[in-house]
């Protein structure tokens, strides 16, 4: 019920017991989830990371999106969904709000590698706590909270704003010490395709708010319709529409009937 040094002792208590686990039953992950972000020591520096394994889909997302944002406090969560069955979107937001990373794991064959890498990633994380503030200008960033680090891991930050122009700091710690690093946004040029991937990347941050209950449905609908066709983007409330107005028939040539099949189910 709370954390263990990992001795050569406790971890063979651990594999002894799951080794001894039976599953049966459905994805009732919720209770493991709240005894995992359970925090004895929230004021700790050290880092709290939660490794979430699941083959199946969740029979309760919405109520564990909002148990991370609400109680994650120190722990990040980092998600791996096995197999077809996993609802990657929403494990991959439920990642993002955790400040972990999402893995996902189509075949057999790339549990080793893709595990050996998430788990050499864990050991060395880089920067945690990161911030990011503008001076001189307003910026819209997203995502909205900032992940940690781990060793050869980029920043990646999608922004909207007026004029390029002002500077930008992003802070965190490494270990114990403060770290960060300065850009000149007046070198920054436009892009209609970065425009797009901040919007679709905003969309899927207010879809995850829906999910996690930090928003209500009608206020989700109405900022998702606004971008969606600000942006032309196809999303929950907004389609694209194609009208092809280019004449098919030669003129005065006959109209004809004809049977066509259906597609089959």
């Amino acid at each position: 019920d709370h954390a263990m040094p990992a001795s050569a002792e406790q971890v063979d208590l651990a594999r002894r017991f799951t080794q001894g686990l039976e599953a049966a039953g459905g994805t009732e992950m919720l209770p493991a989830l709240k005894a995992a972000l359970v925090d004895g020591e929230p004021a700790a520096k050290a880092l709290r990371q939660v490794v979430f394994l699941t083959d199946g889909d969740l029979s309760n997302e919405r109520e564990m999106m909002a148990e991370i944002a609400a109680n994650g406090g120190r722990s990040r969560v980092f998600m791996v969904g096995i197999g077809s069955a996993p609802n990657m979107f929403l494990m991959r937001r439920m990642a993002e709000a955790g400040r972990g990373t999402y893995t996902n794991i189509g075949v057999e064959g790339e549990v080793t590698p893709k595990m050996a890498a998430l788990l050499d990633r864990l050991k060395a994380p880089a920067v945690y706590d990161l911030s990011v503030a503008v001076e001189g200008t307003d910026m819209a960033f997203t995502p909205a909270r900032l992940p940690d680090l781990y060793a050869g891991e980029p920043l990646v930050l999608l922004g909207k704003g007026a004029a390029p122009g002002g500077r930008l700091t992003v802070r965190g710690q490494i270990g114990d010490k403060p770290w960060q690093a300065s850009l000149d946004l007046a070198r920054a040029s436009e892009s209609p395709a970065i425009a797009r991937l901040w919007a679709n990347r905003r969309i899927a941050e207010i879809e995850a708010r829906r999910w996690s209950n930090e928003i209500e449905g009608d206020v989700a609908d109405a900022q998702v319709a606004e971008i969606g066709m600000a942006y032309s983007l196809v999303t929950s409330q907004t389609s694209l529409v194609a009208e092809d107005s280019t004449p098919a028939r030669p003129a005065g040539a006959r109209l004809t009937r004809e049977d066509l099949p259906l597609l089959l189910p």
